[in-house]
């Protein structure tokens, strides 16, 4: 069941070198959404999430270019950390896609929606004392763990030197 948190936010700076800045561009993530909505619909059921489901959940997000709210100064990534009212829960906001992030830190906020790959967040996770994702904090509410994360079967990275001509 997803972890229903009361949280308030600060500020954490951490240089993470491999901070990976795509073009700013609207990113929905339909595909990630749905599955989000279809486990959610699981959880608030009592039910345990079907392995197929799982499944496509991990290839959806393997695929996907998740949101983080952060400042980028050169090699330096600044980023909020949610943390719960008991100080208990430390966890990286991501969002889904634009109207997620504006829901939750508003036009004029001081940060950014930085996109990144999955992979990046995991790799930030590792570095840091986290104890795992929250998506979409104000809207789907949606925790993986660590223990999780960093133990997901994502789908590999398919890597081409041909810089997609004739695509």
């Amino acid at each position: 069941m997803p972890l229903l948190l009361t949280i308030y936010i600060y500020h954490k700076y951490l240089t993470f070198y491999q901070v990976i800045i795509m073009q700013r561009s609207y990113v929905t993530n339909n595909h990630l959404v749905s599955k989000f909505n279809e486990i959610g619909g699981y959880f608030e059921d009592g039910n345990e999430v079907p392995e197929h489901l799982f499944i496509q959940f991990v290839q959806e997000l393997g695929v996907s270019s998740l949101l983080i709210p952060g400042i980028v100064e050169g090699d330096s990534l600044s980023f909020d950390i949610l943390i719960s009212d008991d100080e208990s829960i430390d966890v990286l906001p991501l969002f889904s896609d634009d109207d997620a992030f504006i829901e939750c830190y508003g036009e004029d906020s001081e940060f950014s929606p930085i996109a990144n790959d999955i992979r990046l967040y995991i790799d930030l996770l590792n570095e840091s004392e986290l104890d795992g994702i929250l998506f979409n904090p104000d809207s789907l509410d949606f925790l993986l763990e660590r223990d999780i994360l960093v133990n997901l079967p994502l789908p590999p990275v398919i890597e081409t030197d041909d810089e997609f001509e004739g695509y």
